[in-house]
């Protein structure tokens, strides 16, 4: 069962307010939230504490992923008592990539300074965020981002396939991530406006931050375990959120079959010719098994060759389809 805070948000709000006198400047976090009855308030209690330590407003989206539990009341709750919170809830799960986007699309209709994301089951330390709010203001960078600068605590197996997809995507990939890169970032409007243009329906985000460019500084923090509940993604999960990842951004896979198809191919006939001066110049026939692999091998690779240029045309196509911007304009006059 929720339990009412026992804190007074409209205190909390107008002490909020008076730290936010200091300028005009605001910060709109938005929060995928899909079952997360049990984290979503001790997470509300943690950010206004944070409120006090920041020299700018700061406001919470929720985004409601079609929870089945008691996750939207709470918001409910919280929006009727707070100003400052308000939520998007679906019809349905769509899953944490839609929300966060849905999140974002919502923000930059509004007027917030800065941006940001965070998962609500404090895995993502709320504590950093008047540090990454000072670095964005003294810097002048675009987005301040965060990653794990270690994994202890997780599982070895899930530890271990973390590290080799960020070098397999960094290795495969047009845009490189940094390893152990979360969601957890803030970001100008400039930055917000380009990441809501990328309008396609299978998103990698952190991709997609990579892609727009801009002045990325990154925070490092340790592993932070869950408070309640379980990690809503499942090891099979992750393994197709990865790849879904690799294909949005990389044609790599495509251009290794069309090359492997290749090689067979020349090696087949290489051999075949070879083999046949050989017997040629020998009067030595070829073994019937040897010559039928060699065939085997040489249609083989014509069919993996074909199939790989077919595949260049379906990633044009796709790439297409995507319909990301050409390119991305950082600052004209």
């Amino acid at each position: 069962m929720y339990m009412e805070s026992s804190l007074n948000p409209a205190a909390n709000v107008q002490a909020s307010s008076s730290a936010a006198a200091v300028n005009d400047e605001s910060l709109l976090l938005v929060v995928p939230c899909y079952n997360e009855q049990e984290s979503i308030t001790l997470f509300y209690q943690t950010i206004v504490n944070v409120r006090r330590q920041l020299p700018c407003e700061l406001s919470l989206i929720f985004v409601d992923d079609g929870s089945k539990d008691a996750s939207l009341d709470i918001m409910r709750n919280l929006a009727d008592k707070d100003p400052l919170v308000h939520y998007i809830s679906f019809s349905r799960n769509f899953g944490k990539e839609t929300a966060m986007y849905a999140g974002l699309r919502n923000a930059a209709k509004g007027s917030s300074t800065y941006v940001g994301v965070i998962d609500v089951d404090l895995q993502d330390p709320p504590e950093l965020i008047p540090k990454m709010i000072r670095i964005i203001q003294e810097t002048g960078c675009d987005r301040v981002a965060a990653f794990r600068s270690s994994r202890d605590g997780e599982g070895c197996v899930r530890s271990f396939c973390a590290r080799m997809f960020y070098k397999l995507s960094n290795h495969l990939c047009d845009v490189k991530i940094v390893e152990g890169a979360r969601d957890f970032c803030i970001m100008d409007r400039r930055m917000l406006d380009a990441v809501v243009s990328v309008s396609e329906r299978v998103r990698f985000s952190k991709g997609i931050f990579a892609w727009v460019g801009f002045d990325t500084r990154w925070v490092g923090f340790k592993n932070v375990k869950r408070e309640h509940g379980k990690s809503k993604w499942r090891f099979r999960s992750l393994v197709s959120y990865a790849f879904e990842g690799i294909a949005s951004f990389s044609s790599a896979p495509v251009r290794m079959m069309v090359s492997f198809g290749f090689c067979m191919v020349a090696f087949s006939l290489l051999l075949l010719i070879v083999m046949g001066i050989y017997s040629l110049a020998t009067g030595i026939a070829l073994h019937r098994i040897l010559f039928g692999v060699l065939i085997i091998m040489l249609f083989a690779g014509l069919q993996l060759l074909c199939s790989g240029i077919v595949g260049l045309y379906v990633v044009q196509t796709y790439t297409e389809a995507q319909a990301r911007p050409p390119y991305i304009v950082r600052e004209e006059r």
